[in-house]
């Protein structure tokens, strides 16, 4: 019990601390007068206005389209409307755009310091691209080249080659990307308890940067690796113990993305000295329930999501995937580890079900927006890859081919 309230209240700490940070940090973002920003600003909003909101350059489907009219929000809001104001209510105002923390701008405006649009792109493929590389070589060398590979392919699935060129994507994919390489980096040095912290600070991060993107996608691809390596080490824990594993972080991370939140309304609320919590009340009624102009249809919600990830003209090849994954669970099957690791790896099946979980919950933001939430379901396919990937008995498999040989 002493153990469990002195972790508790470790939690309590790093939460509170985290938003003293967070505060801080958009304080001092805002610091930043607006003449050495604004060269650079007028150069990204001229660039977005001659590619236009939606822009499609490689493939001909919604899945794969910039979100300029979201990074042309983020610009405008890196310009002070009113420095007389002082930096800490400039940063929790946000021209009345206040129910968001908007971290990104504790980056983007000292980027936009030396930084054009272009520059910050290009930056961005690097940043994401070697993020991607370190993960999977980190994943080919603690989980195996087919964990791996899939976790490869549920990331390229999410038009992968788009995510640097919109500032707007990129921070939900290099949050995922940095989880993942920590739980794989951390594997067989972390206590359950300090995964459950990790957790929480993931989820408060990821509310701080992301505007309500793919945000959970920071904790299905991260947890994925995180339940692979606990069964895959050990073996002779039972599902309890495996479901334990899952509930704890997904717990800690909500609480923490939801925490976050609500701090940042009380916060706002008394540095500007007006009701934050109502415009943010009733933008989570319009979200969970919908209105006039956008009726609430959670199947098709749904439809519209699981469409962009696996039907849509660009995803013809996901087609053949889902017959190997159907291969491969006839395989999870005839040739099984044991009945007990095939029971033990349906934890990640359970961690499959949240993207959609979520599109039921946010069904109304997801049936608007959902030409980007659907990445989130990159989450569902790791999550079935690695099941299937724990359950199969490789050695099995090359012994009956060498027996015919």
């Amino acid at each position: 019990m002493k153990q469990h309230l002195r972790n508790f209240g470790r939690c309590c700490a790093v939460f509170l601390l985290c938003i003293v940070l967070f505060t801080g940090a958009m304080a001092a973002a805002f610091a930043i007068p607006n003449s050495a920003v604004e060269s650079n600003q007028r150069q990204a909003m001229a660039v977005i206005e001659s590619e236009g909101q939606y822009p499609r350059y490689f493939f001909d489907t919604p899945a794969c389209q910039l979100d300029n009219f979201t990074d042309g929000l983020m610009l405008d809001r890196a310009i002070n409307p009113d420095e007389s104001r002082g930096p800490l209510v400039s940063a929790m105002d946000i021209e009345g755009y206040s129910r968001y923390w908007h971290g990104y701008q504790v980056l983007l405006r000292p980027a936009l310091t030396f930084l054009n649009y272009k520059q910050i792109r290009y930056l961005n493929m690097m940043v994401f691209f070697i993020l991607l590389a370190g993960a999977f070589a980190l994943m080919q060398r603690k989980m195996g080249t087919r964990p791996a590979v899939g976790f490869l392919v549920s990331v390229a699935a999410c038009y992968a080659v788009i995510i640097p060129l919109s500032m707007q994507f990129m921070s939900v994919f290099v949050l995922m990307l940095l989880g993942c390489i920590w739980v794989l980096w951390r594997h067989g040095k972390t206590t359950p308890s300090e995964a459950v912290l990790f957790f929480m600070v993931l989820g408060m991060v990821t509310n701080f940067l992301d505007l309500l993107t793919a945000p959970l996608l920071t904790l299905g691809m991260p947890l994925a690796v995180y339940l692979y390596l606990e069964i895959a080490s050990n073996s002779e824990n039972g599902w309890f113990t495996g479901f334990k594993r899952l509930f704890f972080p997904s717990l800690a991370w909500g609480l923490g993305y939801g925490g976050c939140w609500v701090c940042k309304w009380a916060v706002g609320s008394i540095v500007l000295r007006r009701n934050v919590f109502a415009e943010a009340v009733s933008q989570i009624f319009f979200r969970v329930s919908g209105s006039e102009e956008y009726p609430l249809d959670r199947m098709e919600a749904l439809s519209k999501n699981f469409e962009m990830m696996f039907v849509n003209p660009g995803k013809r090849l996901l087609l053949l995937l889902g017959i190997l994954l159907g291969l491969w669970l006839l395989l999870a099957l005839l040739f099984r580890k044991s009945w007990k690791q095939l029971l033990n790896g349906t934890v990640l099946l359970l961690l499959a079900l949240y993207p959609y979980a979520w599109i039921l919950v946010m069904a109304n933001h997801c049936q608007i927006h959902y030409w980007f939430t659907y990445r989130i379901q990159a989450a569902a396919l790791f999550g079935i890859v690695c099941w299937l990937d724990l359950s199969v008995d490789a050695g099995k498999i090359r012994g009956l081919f060498q027996k015919k040989n």
